[in-house]
């Protein structure tokens, strides 16, 4: 049971259940759900950083700016 608990693994789990919650989020048009995925990049990059795929931190670091723009642009369009 402690070999699933390493931290590796709850990086994992919890990169895996915010990412889909902002999904369930955004579909319900709440800007929660964008601040959650960009946030959420956070998690993702040290998952690269752990397993090595510096390759990925680039895209990472777009979709969180992507992100950070919607949510920007969400917030002008509903205040």
């Amino acid at each position: 049971m402690s070999d699933l608990l390493t931290p590796l693994n709850l990086l994992t789990i919890l990169a895996t259940v915010l990412s889909l919650l902002s999904i369930i989020l955004i579909g319900k048009r709440l800007a929660l759900g964008l601040l959650i995925a960009a946030l959420n990049q956070g998690v993702w990059i040290a998952l690269d950083v752990l397993l090595g795929a510096y390759g990925l931190i680039p895209i990472t670091l777009l979709y969180a700016a992507l992100c950070a723009h919607s949510l920007y642009q969400w917030k002008d369009h509903h205040e």
